[in-house]
């Protein structure tokens, strides 16, 4: 009650605590904030500013009240403030006159350049929405201030968060509805965006792009390596959407960028969507700035082909493009030292199947093999020996076979490759290479006047594993339709090319039909089902090509086994494949096709006789050969077959209700042996009544 009176805390000197409304009061007494605004040096450049004292006259005049607040939140820290803020933002731009968004423009551009890359995508995304409002109702008065937005405009269109890229490619499609605007935009402002670029790849830190204080170590770090990434693909659209009357303006614009060594060590970074830009960025500018590329040349090679070994499936896609581009480069082997560089990376890329990523690099590696010389790296023999024996072992993989995509994907690189060196066998006249292509097992190639041999898994190994080996993924691949296109290719070219050396193109056709020969033995005599339904699988996809050469393999894998398949056969070869082959009487590889085939079918019924899934397939063969030919081969096996055998295999085609194939067979039967016996041997042999078979309507066609 009667207790002592407070007295308030004494400071030091009895001066009076700081107080900043005292202070702005003092300032503006004085005359030193006249003009109402200060700028924030946490901001990068000169670019705006925002009304400091809110009772300023000059800043009430120039300026909305509640938009200058909330250009004030946008200063703030927390993303939740922010981005109501630009929510808000974005309502009153719609709502206000024209007039006072324009007077907005002048502390905008450094409130954007920040809010762009903030941490916080929706913060981003947001800020692209509001600068479509700002700049749509500003119109023309938004040109002074262009070349301060662009660069992180531009940075945003390649944001990784795709909404935010979505806002402001709609924010930039806007402003500049057509291309040639869009085009003249980024020509005005070629230098402020390559100087922009540039301190974001060179000069930027986590540090300086975030508030060191406030900010955790590995925000920092994402945002940074997110806004290294745009940078690069920034750069890249600048690239491509630039004229061809301004190349040489952009040209000598990057090449400082080119000649800064920070630049090359994006190749190596730790994050993989830097890397992957970083590639990408090198695809453009080799294949648009051809003039540039090669005067940087001895940079651009060795940067990408000694990263053949990558198995990033974010990287690949990119890494392989840029191969292709570097591929265009003349003499592009000779930058990079290819046994230690290039090799170890391509051969472990190999022997993986690409790690999944066969889709993106499988059809550029093809190119790299065409346009590299063999002997570049040494013996010719001996690199070939190595890529097929390391494309055979990624073939192999039971990561391979299980994805049907990547295994068609590496089987067509595979006899693209076939293709490739048999060209350059051929061209160069070296047998022993062509041996190696055709030849079986781990087939030794020797070298004259050298005691070191090679040895390569051949094409027919793999066609051996494809129809012997219980996994199925090789046999339902495209390797049995790309086997007969090679096959036709290489008659195709001995034909119009007999004098070409020592007729190459024969030797390889020959070979092939013979080693086939040999496989088809194999799988005839094999104790498992599925080598003979293989092996017709494969001869169908020969015939097939052979009797239409024009369709290529459209019809191949159209055409399916089972009950339809001999009617969806009629229908596509119209049962005229006789008059087919006597048009191509003088084609001496579908002559030796039909034969092999005609063969093959006929084995595959005298050997089994007991499987009538076998025995309809090699009916279907029979067919598209001719019953003519197919019987000379049938008599020619020794009489392993039967007239009662195959009346057997009618009474099993007729039981599975397979009556298509029934009526083919006894077609077959009554051409070429007396009718009358095979009628009472297919009586006699049946356990179905007569009067069921006569009932059915492909009996009585016979």
């Amino acid at each position: 009650m009667g207790g002592k009176k407070k007295e308030a805390q004494r400071t030091k000197g009895n001066v009076k605590p700081a107080s900043s409304g005292h202070a702005a009061q003092l300032l503006e007494a004085s005359g030193v904030l006249q003009t109402g605004f200060v700028g924030f040096d946490t901001l990068s450049g000169d670019l705006g500013y925002v009304p400091a004292n809110l009772q300023s006259s000059e800043a009430a005049e120039c300026s909305d009240g509640e938009l200058r607040m909330i250009m004030k939140r946008l200063t703030k820290r927390d993303a939740v403030t922010k981005l109501k803020a630009l929510q808000n933002l974005h309502s009153i731009c719609q709502e206000r006159e024209s007039e006072v968004v324009v007077d907005s423009l002048k502390y905008w551009p450094r409130l954007y350049n920040k809010l762009a890359i903030d941490f916080d995508h929706r913060v981003r995304e947001a800020s692209h929405k509001a600068l479509k409002e700002v700049a749509i109702r500003s119109g023309r008065n938004l040109a002074p201030h262009l070349k301060h937005l662009i660069g992180a405009w531009l940075l945003s269109l390649c944001d990784q968060y795709a909404p935010a890229a979505s806002a402001a490619r709609s924010a930039f499609d806007a402003v500049f509805p057509t291309e040639a605007k869009r085009v003249e935009a980024l020509v005005y402002c070629h230098s402020e965006l390559i100087k922009f670029l540039s301190e974001m790849l060179f000069t930027a830190t986590p540090q300086t792009l975030s508030d060191a204080k406030v900010t955790p170590p590995e925000e920092m770090l994402e945002k940074y390596e997110r806004v290294l990434s745009s940078s690069l693909l920034s750069l890249r659209l600048i690239i491509k959407m630039c004229p061809a009357e301004k190349v040489t303006s952009l040209s000598e614009r990057c090449l400082p960028i080119l000649e800064n060594s920070a630049f090359w060590k994006f190749a190596n970074h730790n994050n993989r969507s830097v890397k992957a830009s970083f590639f990408s960025l090198l695809s453009s500018l080799i294949s648009d700035l051809p003039k540039l590329a090669n005067e940087k040349a001895d940079k651009l090679c060795p940067v990408v082909l000694s990263r053949l070994g990558e198995n990033d499936p974010l990287v690949c896609p990119s890494l392989w493009e840029a191969v292709h581009s570097v591929t265009t480069i003349q003499g592009f082997w000779k930058h990079v030292n290819l046994r230690k560089a290039m090799l170890p990376g391509l051969w472990s890329s190999l022997k993986a199947g690409f790690d999944g990523n066969a889709a993106a690099a499988a059809g550029k590696f093809c190119i790299l093999i065409k346009l590299l010389p063999p002997d570049a790296s040494g013996n010719p023999h001996e690199f070939y020996s190595l890529l097929f024996s390391h494309f055979s072992s990624g073939l192999c993989l039971d990561k391979v076979q299980r994805s049907s995509k990547e295994l068609n994907c590496l089987v067509s690189a595979y006899m693209q490759c076939i293709r490739i060196v048999t060209d350059w066998g051929a061209s160069n006249k070296d047998n022993g290479l062509l041996q190696m292509i055709v030849g079986t097992k781990f087939y030794p190639i020797y070298l004259p006047h050298s005691p070191i041999s090679f040895k390569c898994t051949g094409m027919f190994d793999i066609l051996e594993k494809a129809l012997v080996q219980p996994e199925k993924g090789l046999s339902k691949s495209c390797l049995f339709d790309e086997f007969a296109k090679f096959v036709l290719s290489c008659g195709s070219q001995a034909e119009c090319s007999p004098d070409s050396g020592p007729q190459c193109y024969s030797y390889v056709r020959d070979q092939c039909w013979e080693n086939l020969s040999s496989l088809a033995k194999t799988c005839v005599t094999s104790s498992h089902d599925y080598s003979m339904t293989r092996l017709v699988s494969l001869l169908r996809s020969i015939v097939i090509i052979i009797l239409n050469p024009d369709e290529g393999t459209s019809k191949v894998r159209s055409v399916g086994f089972g009950k339809a398949s001999t009617a969806q056969v009629e229908s596509e070869t119209e049962l005229s494949s006789k008059e087919k082959l006597s048009s191509h009487n003088a084609d001496r590889t579908r002559t030796i096709t039909v034969e092999l085939v005609a063969d093959v079918s006929s084995r595959c019924l005298a050997e089994s006789i007991e499987k009538p899934n076998i025995v309809r397939d090699a009916v279907l063969l029979c067919q598209l050969c001719g019953s003519e030919l197919f019987y000379t081969k049938l008599a020619e096996n020794q009489g392993k077959a039967r007239v009662e055998d195959l009346v057997d295999s009618c009474v099993k085609l007729c039981k599975i209700g397979d009556w298509q194939s029934y009526s083919k067979l006894i077609i077959l039967m009554t051409e070429y042996v007396d009718t009358a016996s095979a009628l009472y041997s297919l009586v006699s042999l049946t356990e179905v009544s007569a009067f069921e078979f006569t009932s059915r309507r492909t009996w009585t066609t016979c």
